[in-house]
């Protein structure tokens, strides 16, 4: 945002024209000309500044009318109407962001701005009744936790189109999104935002904003006369998606430890008391709340930068589009349980949460079965039946109304869950295995005898074949495990240390395809599921060890060529070269980190191209790699050269 930009004075009281605008007046649309009648009838929603109200004309409209309608509303409205944000989601006929496409006049002369009209996102419920697990079980039990992922990147990618057209949200909290039971979301109450003219280059302020979606440097302050960046947004992001993956957790409750009262939400963010961080004694997690480890390494790693790091540099917090990668890994490494498919977690995990999350609640799943869904059981508590989707012959139960699985598209839009099955095309579906059971029973001995053999040549072929890839995998993972060990030995800037860690990296790789063939063949098998774990990650540590490596060879080549030049001032091409090597070496540095939070190379080559591009950041990175490896001798050594030079 332009730092000249100034905010708009409040006008006196006696300055600002205000009329009052009562239900059953006509309104003028002003591209049009049409004229509006408001029926009192067709109120959907009512607060202390505004009306929203159906169109008889139209029902794909909404119309927002202001009670006291102010000129420095309608100035508002008319910048945001000569620059409305692209709409990620315009190609699948969805509103992914409520913008006002045309104001509503008075019919009086002269005409008065006192609304607008929004388009109307269809099939749309607030979005605490996806991420809460009761109101979830009640209107939408097959929305499982894959869609919950989904849902978050949509609103990561929602909010990063409006960020790209210069807007700040403001007042970012849970009732001012909307979401699907396809995981698409719509913001609304978009005439909130902060919004700059880029005509008269006059902001206009968000004056609202709930404490607890807020971040640390805007507690207590008055947002009428603030100025808002678009960092205050992220924290407020990071919260909602914290709390959708989380049953509705939020990231600063928990259990106050200490002797006096507990302190508000506001007093916890004020005082950078994220529950989660490692370094805080102060609170425990909350008693019913998922565990922590439920989220993949990097996403707890991103969070981290936003509550921890961010507290004190607030530009330390990713933007929207880090946080649709990570929500993209995290969802692709989302596996099915073994005894309910409607549980995905993280492949990181060795046991499902989501079963003991229902034993915890006697029984209530967050995330019930189809079986149990079909039954109508999965709201008492108590879901008899069989304890997975399958009952005989290897179909399920409701297989041709299962949840699809979500379909990459354009902006990440997922397909529609189905809230109820049904029964009767579950009979016929028993029914008709019944039958073919009979007719099996009326095989000849001998034609199952044939039967039985050739099923025993082709187990004892895919066991063979099974076994040759557990072996191959081992194998290429004991390789893998030596390049480690005499990488680790020579160290990370070591001439040889870059051919280690390729080859490392390609055994690994070819480890975990086998691991991959194997599991694939018998995933119940045990020796398959343990070397594919290790064979995974042993793969992500090359992979990180790989982007450090990468990192450190461009922040090499840039330390060489200035030491040449040294003598005579570079040119300004020249110094665009080497930033861009240098803002490289940093994003190499950051997937590392990202796979790897504790590598002390990719910490060492970020600190060093830092150094270059930024040397008061310098000091920032270096004290955020030594919270995470305090006995870093290389990273000690930086610290003091850095300080030296300052």
């Amino acid at each position: 945002m332009n730092a000249n930009a100034k905010t708009l004075p409040v006008l006196p009281e006696e300055a600002i024209p205000r009329s009052r605008v009562a239900v059953g007046s006509a309104l003028r649309r002003r591209n049009t000309g049409d004229l509006i009648e408001l029926d009192a009838v067709r109120v959907l929603g009512a607060g202390g500044e505004a009306r929203i109200l159906e169109l008889h004309e139209n029902e794909t409209l909404l119309a927002k009318v202001y009670r006291r309608p102010t000129v420095q509303r309608a100035r508002k409205l008319e910048a945001m109407l000569a620059n409305p944000p692209d709409d990620p989601t315009a190609a699948q006929g969805h509103i992914s962001v409520a913008w006002p496409i045309d104001l509503l006049e008075t019919a009086s002369t002269p005409p008065q701005i006192v609304g607008f009209l929004m388009a109307r996102a269809s099939g749309t419920r607030p979005l605490i009744d996806f991420f809460n697990p009761m109101t979830r079980r009640e209107h939408c039990p097959l929305f499982d936790y894959s869609y919950l992922m989904r849902t978050a990147r949509n609103l990561a990618i929602s909010v990063r189109a409006v960020h790209a057209r210069g807007y700040v949200i403001g007042d970012v909290n849970e009732s001012n999104i909307l979401a699907t039971e396809t995981a698409l979301v719509t913001l609304v109450d978009t005439d909130s935002f902060q919004v700059r003219d880029s005509e008269s280059d006059i902001i206009y302020p968000c004056p609202v904003g709930r404490p607890e979606y807020m971040p640390p440097e805007l507690q207590g302050k008055n947002l009428s006369d603030t100025v808002l960046r678009t960092e205050h947004d992220l924290f407020g992001l990071a919260i909602l998606i914290f709390q959708i993956l989380m049953e509705g957790t939020h990231p600063f409750a928990g259990i106050y430890t200490g002797d006096d009262d507990p302190p508000a939400y506001e007093e916890r963010i004020a005082s950078g008391h994220y529950t989660y961080r490692t370094d805080q004694y102060i609170y425990r997690p909350m008693p019913a709340a998922p565990p922590f480890e439920l989220l993949t390494p990097r996403l707890r790693a991103t969070f981290a930068r936003c509550f921890e790091d961010g507290h004190e540099f607030p530009s330390a917090r990713l933007d929207a589009q880090a946080w649709v990668e990570a929500l993209r890994e995290a969802e692709s490494e989302l596996v099915d349980c073994v005894v309910n498919r409607q549980h995905r977690h993280g492949v990181h995990l060795e046991a499902c949460p989501w079963c003991e999350r229902a034993r915890f609640f006697g029984g209530r799943d967050p995330f019930p079965s189809r079986w149990a869904v079909e039954s109508g059981d999965y709201l008492t508590g108590y879901e008899p039946g069989p304890t997975t989707d399958v009952v005989s012959g290897g179909r399920s139960l409701s297989e041709d109304t299962a949840v699809e699985e979500p379909v990459e598209t354009t902006d990440g839009t997922a397909p529609a869950v189905p809230t109820q099955l049904d029964p009767w095309r579950a009979i016929g579906r028993l029914r008709g295995m019944a039958h073919r059971m009979q007719l099996a029973a009326m095989l000849s001995a001998s034609a199952a005898m044939l039967a039985v053999a050739v099923n025993a040549g082709v187990l004892r072929s895919a066991r063979s074949h099974l076994r040759t890839e557990i072996l191959g995998a081992n194998t290429e993972l004991a390789l893998a495990a030596d390049d480690l060990a005499m990488y680790q030995r020579a160290g990370h800037r070591a001439p040889a240390s870059g051919g280690l860690v390729r080859g490392r990296l390609r055994k690994c790789r070819s480890a975990f395809d086998q691991a991959r063939r194997a599991i694939s063949l018998d995933p119940d098998d045990s020796a398959a599921v343990d070397v594919w774990f290790r064979a995974r990650q042993m793969l992500k540590q090359a992979v990180a060890d790989n982007e450090a490596q990468e990192a450190r060879s461009l922040v090499d080549q840039v330390a060489e060529e200035i030491a040449r030049v040294n003598t005579e001032p570079a040119g300004p091409d020249q110094q665009a070269v080497w930033q861009d090597k240098l803002k490289s070496a940093n994003e190499h540095a950051g997937r590392a980190l990202d796979r790897d939070p504790k590598n002390e190379a990719a910490w060492v080559e970020r600190v060093r191209a830092m150094r270059i591009l930024d040397p008061r950041r310098a000091l920032y990175e270096v004290r955020r790699a030594l919270s995470q490896l305090p006995n870093s001798q290389e990273l000690a050594e930086l610290d003091d050269q850095i300080r030296s030079q300052r």
